[in-house]
């Protein structure tokens, strides 16, 4: 079992001692936050998962065909427009060319490209108030544009050559770019493009849903098969438990980690609400976007940054790569920190450059 892995159910037996024996430790209240996002990580995930493996399978040699009219994996395109665990793993898995494929496309792009088009925009458009919205798109920006370079360190991980990998990471960049070019040149209409894309792919998660559930009382219009639902339960269970272990975390590094966060707040020139965004963010960038108004502007552009990778690193999202793929969940990590770290790092040393008013 990975170490990461270990960590997070250390902690969420932490919380489970707490709430079951009443010890006042202050962290039963977090672990049942916790609990509380099973119905709506189940409504998300089952559906998505289910749905496309079955699908996918009934139609691999379709999709697998795609791979020879494009001059990269075709795994890629998928793995920037969806995360994994709303699609992005599950069908790179069945589509990608390599072992080595799955985890470039359906773990590393899908936790950062991916997450951030099919479902961070969304969440934070409908969640923030109009006048953050300029310096949350901003700070999206420096976050797209770091993520080839945080691949690119990734590389000694993958037993790629040198010019399989390069032409992997190609139309990353390239995609990166254009995303980045438009959300500069034309944000209201790109930004309503992105939101469009991440409310339909959300629908589209409750309807294969209820065609899943609706399968189990009706067999004789199943679809799915039961052994994959079963296997979709007891991965959003271990992905429960991971969540619970990273709120448990985050409430014990809040409570105890006072002066670290004014050293750190201090070092980089934001408030202590923003260095708190940063432990929130690694759980859930959710549990981060309360406090967003009360950071500094510097503060808001570095946690809307680092969220485009860093955001679940410790959280729900690692419970399913630990499901799916766990011999990918150190690489996982680290490429998500690193990209992160590197989006805080670019704003750090060109802050004064961006021009961004107080």
């Amino acid at each position: 079992m990975n170490i990461f892995i270990v960590v997070m159910l250390i902690f969420a037996f932490i919380g489970f001692i707490d709430k079951t024996l009443h010890l006042r430790w202050g962290l039963a209240s977090v672990f049942d936050k916790g609990l509380l996002t099973m119905g709506s990580m189940a409504v998300s995930i089952i559906g998505i998962y289910c749905v496309s493996l079955t699908f996918i399978q009934q139609h691999i040699q379709l999709l697998e065909n795609l791979n020879h009219y494009l001059f990269f994996d075709s795994s890629i395109l998928i793995g920037a427009l969806l995360a994994p665990d709303m699609g992005g793993y599950p069908i790179s898995s069945q589509i990608a060319q390599s072992t080595e494929m799955i985890v470039f496309s359906g773990v590393l792009l899908s936790s950062t490209l991916g997450q951030t088009i099919s479902f961070q925009l969304s969440v934070f458009l409908s969640f923030l108030e109009e006048k953050d919205i300029d310096i949350l798109m901003k700070g999206f920006i420096v976050g797209i544009i770091v993520i080839p370079a945080g691949l690119l360190c990734v590389f000694p991980f993958f037993q790629f050559s040198v010019f399989t990998f390069v032409i992997n990471l190609l139309p990353i960049f390239i995609i990166c770019a254009l995303i980045a070019f438009a959300i500069i040149k034309v944000p209201q209409q790109t930004v309503k493009m992105l939101s469009i894309l991440a409310n339909m792919i959300k629908t589209l998660s409750y309807i294969l849903f209820l065609i899943v559930v609706l399968g189990l009382y009706f067999p004789s219009i199943q679809y799915v098969q039961l052994s994959l639902v079963e296997e979709s339960l007891v991965m959003v269970l271990k992905m429960i438990i991971i969540v619970c272990g990273s709120m448990v975390l985050s409430e014990l590094i809040l409570k105890y980690g006072s002066r670290p966060i004014q050293y750190l707040a201090h070092k980089l020139g934001v408030n202590n609400e923003s260095v708190i965004g940063f432990v929130l963010n690694c759980a859930s960038s959710l549990a981060m976007l309360p406090l967003y108004s009360q950071m500094n502007t510097k503060g808001k552009l570095m946690n809307a940054a680092f969220s485009v990778s860093g955001a679940y690193v410790f959280g729900g999202q690692l419970g399913f790569i630990s499901g799916v793929s766990h011999e990918s969940v150190t690489v996982y990590v680290f490429a998500k920190i690193l990209c992160g770290i590197l989006s805080i790092l670019i704003i750090q040393i060109g802050y004064k450059k961006m021009a961004i008013s107080e």
